[in-house]
């Protein structure tokens, strides 16, 4: 979206908090400063007083943002599809391997790795995660323990596979 356009509506906390994303994915959570993205978004700083008490609040939410648009947004495509199970599974891998819904990951956890809000609401989707496949494995047919284990290598193997050497 363009300044101009940016300008002649009404910024949303979505709108902050996906250009927040942005700049974490590019540069690192160290960059990501209310004067930076009122810039990116082509707004005054003071804008972002209308939905946000302070920078930390903006973090909080990048980290909301974060769990809606790469979890539970994917897994309301994938529920909609009709058909097996199996074919949600085959989609879900389609969508984070081929398409940018795992997009922003590594950025996440690399903040994670530092910061224990960020580690906590990792923490908190991976469960989520882990907990969506394994109901979709257990509608396989697998017993507790293996859709479990399948459930933990899926997520696993998507974490991984972005850092796969050989493509």
């Amino acid at each position: 979206m363009t300044a101009a356009k940016q300008k002649s509506k009404r910024l949303s906390r979505e709108d902050w908090g996906e250009a927040a994303l942005e700049v974490l994915y590019s540069e690192g959570v160290g960059k990501v400063s209310i004067v930076r993205i009122a810039r990116d978004l082509g707004v005054t700083s003071g804008s972002f007083y209308w939905h946000f008490k302070d920078r930390n609040d903006l973090l909080r939410s990048l980290l909301d943002f974060w769990v809606h648009a790469q979890t539970e947004a994917i897994f309301q495509k994938v529920e909609q599809i009709e058909g097996a199970p199996s074919e949600r599974l085959l989609k879900l891998m389609e969508m984070l391997t081929l398409g940018e819904e795992g997009r922003y990951e590594g950025a996440v956890r690399a903040w994670a790795g530092f910061d224990d809000m960020a580690a906590e609401v990792v923490r908190r989707t991976d469960k989520r995660r882990i907990q969506w496949l394994h109901e979709t494995f257990r509608e396989l047919g697998f017993s507790g323990a293996e859709a479990e284990m399948r459930a933990r290598l899926f997520v696993y193997y998507q974490l991984a596979e972005p850092s796969v050497l050989w493509r």
